[in-house]
């Protein structure tokens, strides 16, 4: 008898022990799920946050700018590009040079910007610029510093010598950063300055 009951007592024992082990497993596997759940919602809130900036984005707008170009192109006048655009695009907007184009005197991957007036020359024209930018302001004053050497023929006193004089001097010595200093170009002197004042300007 006594034999028989220390059989149950390991029985019972056994048992209690796998049952155990059993609520102990199953706890483990429901906090690992509920780990999971709340992984993949986390997860979900996360990428819905980034959907949801994504949708928000504001597109950039393209921004278009006028450039008119004149001389030897096929095409001459007014387009409108992209802003960043490179000289070579509006060439090949106006047509591509034509064949008395002076090429080699031209900065094709220079950017142009808006309001901007391009000059193409031809080939032995006479004059070293024939890519320029020749802005008139409010106040119909021509700026010496970006003019062609037709504008500045076309002032009064200032002739085709006198023209080619400054296109020279702002070769050599940059832009010119005082009225004043436009005297420093052969041909000029404080009269003919004096004159010039109401149709010139520097910026």
């Amino acid at each position: 008898m006594e034999h028989i009951k220390k059989y149950w007592y390991i029985a019972v024992s056994v048992a209690i022990l796998l049952s155990i082990q059993v609520i102990v497993l199953l706890n483990s596997n429901d906090s690992s799920s509920q780990h999971d759940d709340w992984a993949n919602e986390s997860s979900f809130l996360v990428d819905e946050g980034n959907t949801f900036e994504r949708n928000n984005e504001v597109p950039k707008e393209e921004q278009t700018i006028m450039i008119d170009i004149k001389g030897e192109v096929h095409m001459p006048g007014v387009y409108e590009v992209e802003d960043g655009s490179r000289l070579k695009d509006v060439v090949v907007l106006a047509g591509g040079f034509t064949e008395f184009a002076d090429q080699n005197q031209v900065n094709l991957a220079q950017k142009v910007f808006d309001e901007m007036v391009i000059y193409i020359g031809k080939e032995g024209e006479g004059h070293l610029v024939t890519m320029s930018i020749g802005h008139i302001n409010n106040n119909k004053q021509l700026n010496v510093n970006n003019a062609t050497v037709e504008e500045l023929d076309a002032l009064p006193g200032i002739g085709p010598a006198k023209a080619e004089a400054i296109i020279q001097y702002r070769k050599e010595q940059g832009f010119f950063r005082s009225i004043e200093e436009i005297q420093e170009v052969p041909g000029i002197g404080e009269k003919l300055l004096e004159n010039l004042r109401q149709y010139i300007t520097i910026q």
